[in-house]
Formats: C-alpha cells, structure tokens, sequence
C-alpha cells in the first residue's frame, strides 16, 4: 500500500486552514482575557471572610476543573437556553472556554497569594497599607516568574483545546 500525496488538494484548501487557524487565536484570546478576569474573581471569592461562601467557591472551582470542557461547552449551548440564555455558538464556545480555564487559573492566583508570608500581610497592615500592598511589597522576581509560568501552561493548554473553525 502506497500512499500518495496530492499538492493540489492542499494548495485548494490551505485557506480554510488558514482562517481555522486566525479563528483559534482570536478564540484562544478572548477565552483566556475571559479566564484571566473570572480567575482573579474566583480567587478572592476563596479569600473572603464568610466561609460558607469560600466552600461554595471552592466547590465550583473543583466541579468546573473535574468536567470536561467539551461537555461543559454543550451545557452552555444547550442548557442555557431553557434559562433564557440564547448565545451563538461561536459565544457560547468562547465562553465555556473562559469559563473552564479561570478555575485553572484561580488556582494559580490563590497560590501566588498564599506565596506571601503571614508576616508580610501582618507588617502591611500595621503599616496602614492597603490590601494589594502585601503583592506588590512581596513581589520578588522569583514568585512572579513562577506565577508567569504557571499562567503561561495555562495559556498554552487552552490554546490548545480551542476548536479549529466556526
């Protein structure tokens, strides 16, 4: 069995393959500024004072992160409309997407704010200093690196999972 390759047909449709590729970047950003937003909320919801709503927080974050993304995008898109939530596909996709990988996310800013030491929070408050003072005074190279790698693995699998045209 031989196999053989034919120029002409991949020369007839490299356009299509170009435009899924542009349709996964633009999906790919858009769903991570999505996640980037909702991972920072999720993160200080988990943060709070009342504890029901910390366990609530956290319960989602383990139930969004345990399901897979392609059911997750049916939901929105079939599920939502008995809600009375009509989105196109294109949106709903996108985000399900963000949606998916802000839990991913939260994670990696929950553990850049518990990278600080309780002293450092204790010393920022003494000093009357706001509450995002302790961040940017522990904010050594080494913490921001890590949470850059952390969020640039993120970035990477969620490109990765897009889907490849409209």
């Amino acid at each position: 069995m031989t196999f053989n390759w034919r120029w002409d047909f991949t020369w007839e449709i490299l356009p299509q393959l170009l435009w899924a590729t542009l349709n996964t970047l633009i999906a790919a950003g858009i769903g991570y500024a999505i996640a980037l937003v909702g991972g920072l909320l999720l993160a200080l919801a988990q943060r709070t004072k009342w504890p029901a709503l910390t366990f609530v927080v956290r319960e989602l974050i383990e139930f969004i992160r345990s399901t897979p993304l392609v059911l997750q995008i049916f939901f929105v898109f079939y599920v939502g409309p008995q809600f009375g939530i009509f989105l196109s596909p294109w949106v709903s996709g996108i985000f399900a997407i963000g949606l998916h990988y802000s839990a991913y996310l939260s994670e990696v800013y929950r553990a850049g704010l518990n990278s600080v030491a309780p002293g450092q929070w204790e010393v920022c408050r003494a000093l009357n200093m706001s509450p995002a003072s302790p961040m940017y005074a522990s904010s050594s190279r080494r913490r921001l690196r890590l949470r850059c790698q952390a969020s640039a693995t993120t970035w990477w699998a969620s490109s990765r999972t897009r889907p490849c045209c409209r």
